[in-house]
Order: structure tokens, then C-alpha cells, then sequence
């Protein structure tokens, strides 16, 4: 059998020297490689698990990178409180995060290419980039249209309105300083507004919460804020 030109590259797959042999092919794993085509070897040094898994495709890390930060930022705006200041904020803060890690992958790719020796190339996957960049627009008109809240809200409302009928016709019930109401970590201290409207806050906080009115207003809360009508006699506030 005919033996194959001496080879100077290296099997990409488990670093195996690929000198002297009777086809291409790796002898220690199996992997096909083409003596006249070097990208189909590993020209450079030998690639660690942890290297190779950088300069692998980015498909994996960029969209966790990229979902974990949106469900997060979801599962934040299902409460009022950070619709009144964080509503701009976070956000902006968000695709600044996303774009910052973006170009931090890309740095730390090239930067390993460079150590082994290896030729950057640029992550493919252009359809995943565009869903990914969908999910990022979806969820920000989500926040801006307070769909977390009202989801969070309707999933909560029948525990909702228990609670506040057991707080109006039992106030001296003796209670733990705050317990789960639905989704939500609620006080148990009962409070109205100016307005008489009655206050749910969230535990830990007097500025943000849920207010019960069976007359329309126009604001639930305390203190000028955000706010705004929910459903039925139900409302929502953060206060300044």
C-alpha cells in the first residue's frame, strides 16, 4: 500500500502526529483529514479539551450568554418595582451586557487561536445571531408593555384576592412578617393610601405593591411614581 507524503500536522481531533501513513486517516481516533488541505489538520500546537472547546462552534455559550440575562430580566419585571426607575435602566444595561460579552468571546477565541497557533475563524451560525437578536427586541417590548407583570399578576390573582379578604376581615390575626402570595413574596401588614385604597406591598419594601379599590383611581400607591390599572378593583404602584 502506497504511504502518503509525510505529514507535519497534527490529527485536529486528538493531536495524533500524522506522519507516514498508509491513508488519510487517523489511526488513533479515525478522524479523515486531506494531505493537500491543511485546514484539515492542526498546524499548530497541540489543543487541550479546554481550548478546543473555545475554539469550537460558539453556538452553546453565546446563546446561553444570551437567554440566561433575558430570563432574568423577565422574572425581575413580573414585580412594580422596577417599572418606575429600572424600566430604562436595566434594559439599556442589559444590551450593553450582551454586546460587552459578545466582544469578550470574541477576544478570548482570538486570543487562544493566536496561542496555538491556530487560524481564527469567525463564529458561523448567522441564523442563530438573528433568533437570538429577536429575543433580545421581544423581550424588551415585553418589559416596556408590562407583560411580565400582568402574567405575573393573573397567575397570582386569585391568591391575590384570599389574601387581601383575610387581611380586611382579620387584621389581628396573629402572622409571619411575610408570606407567598402566588408568585409573590408579600407583607402581611395591611396599609391604605390617602384615597382609602387598600396597599399589598412586596415584602421588604412600602414604595412597590398591588392596590385594591372597588372605586377607579388614578394612582394605587403613596408617593408620586409609576403605576397603573391592572384588572377589575386591581392596581399596581412604585412609588418615588
Amino acid at each position: 500500500m502506497l504511504s502518503l507524503p509525510m505529514q507535519t500536522g497534527l490529527c485536529r481531533n486528538c493531536n495524533y502526529a500524522l506522519r507516514d501513513l498508509p491513508e488519510a486517516r487517523c489511526p488513533e481516533c479515525g478522524t479523515a483529514f486531506n494531505p493537500a488541505d491543511p485546514k484539515t489538520m492542526n498546524m499548530g500546537r497541540p489543543i487541550g479539551p479546554f481550548a478546543k472547546w473555545i475554539l469550537g462552534p460558539t453556538g452553546c455559550p453565546w446563546t446561553l450568554t444570551t437567554i440566561l440575562p433575558l430570563v432574568w430580566m423577565l422574572w425581575i419585571f413580573r414585580e412594580p418595582g422596577p417599572y418606575y426607575m429600572g424600566i430604562f435602566f436595566i434594559p439599556a444595561v442589559l444590551v450593553a451586557l450582551l454586546i460587552a460579552s459578545r466582544f469578550v468571546w470574541t477576544f478570548i477565541r482570538m486570543t487562544t487561536a493566536h496561542i496555538y497557533r491556530q487560524p481564527y475563524l469567525p463564529s458561523q451560525g448567522n441564523r442563530r445571531q438573528m433568533i437570538l437578536s429577536a429575543c433580545v427586541v421581544v423581550t424588551i417590548l415585553l418589559v416596556l408593555l408590562k407583560v411580565p407583570l400582568r402574567i405575573g399578576f393573573a397567575l397570582s390573582r386569585p391568591a391575590m384576592e384570599s389574601f387581601v379578604s383575610e387581611l380586611v376581615n382579620e387584621p389581628f390575626k396573629a402572622r409571619p412578617p411575610s408570606q407567598r402570595v402566588g408568585i409573590y413574596r408579600m407583607s402581611t401588614t395591611l396599609r391604605r393610601n390617602g384615597s382609602g385604597t387598600i396597599q399589598l406591598h412586596m415584602d421588604g419594601s412600602f414604595e412597590e405593591g398591588f392596590g385594591y379599590s372597588l372605586e377607579q383611581i388614578e394612582y394605587a400607591g403613596t408617593n408620586a411614581g409609576s403605576g397603573g390599572h391592572l384588572t377589575g378593583p386591581w392596581y399596581w404602584f412604585s412609588d418615588d
